[in-house]
């Protein structure tokens, strides 16, 4: 778990993930935009508290990889390409983050590929993917 609290340093926080698992998600019909294959459990868990305009996710991975976050609040944000046709790396903007536990899952295309990838969570409208 990575507690961070509003304006955080250093920003933007990373940390390293494997994407990739068994567990494909389009079949999990969490919303639009949730695709990819994921593990069981969170890639990443980010415990946030106070508050903040904007809490952005993004990934960076040498392939193209999805992201599947579970805000507090029980709902699923998703995204695959940040950029349609300019990156394959994936970003998700929550606008008034609720503080609490998102529950952070990278995806892999294919079923059982494993990626080296860096997960980062910023509250600067700058930071990208």
């Amino acid at each position: 778990m990575h507690p961070l609290r509003a304006q955080f340093t250093p920003d933007p926080f990373s940390v390293a993930a494997h994407p990739g698992g068994p567990i494909h998600v389009a079949d999990l019909r969490l919303g639009a935009g949730c695709r990819g294959y994921v593990a069981a459990e969170p890639d990443a868990i980010v415990r946030f508290s106070g508050s903040a305009p904007l809490l952005r996710f993004f990934v960076r991975a040498t392939t193209d990889v999805t992201l599947v976050i579970a805000d507090p609040g029980g709902r699923f944000l998703c995204n695959d390409d940040a950029v349609p046709g300019r990156t394959t790396n994936a970003v998700v903007d929550v606008f008034a983050p609720r503080p609490g536990q998102y529950d952070v899952w990278i995806g892999a295309h294919a079923a059982g590929t494993t990626i080296d990838a860096t997960l980062f969570v910023t509250s600067s409208r700058d930071q990208r993917p």
